[in-house]
């Protein structure tokens, strides 16, 4: 929706822009910042494709990279995360 977009815009833009915004995106799992970039840009363009949006929650759900993400927290150590 237009107001989604905007709130996109307004809120999490700039803290992306910053140096620590694309610093703490570089440390998320790949798999799942190409997913969140896949459903934003839809959101852009004013329309989001609900199954291809679930199909890519399914497979970052499915990914070695949560599980590594799980593990790395229960270990306290930080992520090495794979794309997979």
């Amino acid at each position: 929706s237009h107001w989604a977009v905007t709130k996109v815009n307004a809120e999490v833009a700039p803290k992306v822009r910053s140096s620590e915004g694309r610093a703490h995106i570089a440390g998320l799992a790949p798999l799942a910042v190409r997913a969140m970039k896949s459903i934003l840009q839809q959101a852009a363009s004013g329309s989001i494709d609900f199954e291809a949006a679930s199909a890519l929650a399914k497979e970052c759900q499915q990914s070695e990279d949560l599980q590594e993400g799980f593990a790395a927290k229960k270990e306290k150590r930080t992520p090495r995360f794979s794309g997979r």
